[in-house]
């Protein structure tokens, strides 16, 4: 059975730029009882997994600010370190949260004058039908009575959807206002 020591690595926010010379740093300080070897050895054949895992699945650019967690044993017996998978903590700038939200925001809005120019050409054809069933007397209450059913419920409905992305702009306005209260 192997005798395992188990150590963790924590960096502060740094640079995507930095992270392999910070983890190499960092394991030497902390890493106690392991020959500087081993470490330097192993730290660096991570440090090249985790760059590919940041570079191209996590997609981080240099200036990416992380943080990086990440447990470590060393197996005496086989007197190679372990590394458990790293937890990766991207601090986004509040541009770019603002930004995300605003975008949000734009399209729900999109989404209500799209909905009032829906009501605006359900009331033109409207308009226009009670024009020509004028003409026609005799049906005209029946087809009027209906027509206006018809037309009343679909706008309803139009302007319950107006009033859902409403709260949902008052929402992600709050959710917003939330977030850059934390980031001040």
């Amino acid at each position: 059975m192997s005798n395992l020591v188990t150590y963790t690595l924590k960096t502060a926010a740094i640079p995507t730029a930095i992270f392999a010379d910070r983890l190499r740093k960092l394991a030497l300080v902390i890493i106690k009882d392991v020959p500087r070897d081993v470490i330097l050895r192993d730290i660096a054949e991570f440090n090249k997994h985790l760059y590919t895992y940041l570079s191209e699945e996590l997609k981080l650019s240099k200036s990416d600010l992380i943080r990086i967690t990440v447990d470590v044993s060393y197996d005496k017996e086989q007197n190679k370190l372990i590394f458990s998978r790293p937890k990766i903590d991207r601090y986004v700038p509040e541009g770019e949260i603002k930004a995300f939200y605003e975008k949000i925001i734009e399209e729900y809005k999109k989404q209500v004058a799209e909905l009032n120019n829906k009501i605006e050409q359900i009331k033109k054809e409207y308009e226009e039908e009670i024009s020509n069933l004028k003409k026609d007397k005799e049906n005209l209450k029946v087809y009027y009575e209906n027509k206006l059913k018809e037309n009343e419920e679909e706008i309803n409905k139009i302007k319950n959807e107006i009033l859902k992305y409403k709260e949902k702009i008052e929402i992600v306005k709050k959710e917003l206002t939330n977030i850059l209260k934390i980031l001040t």
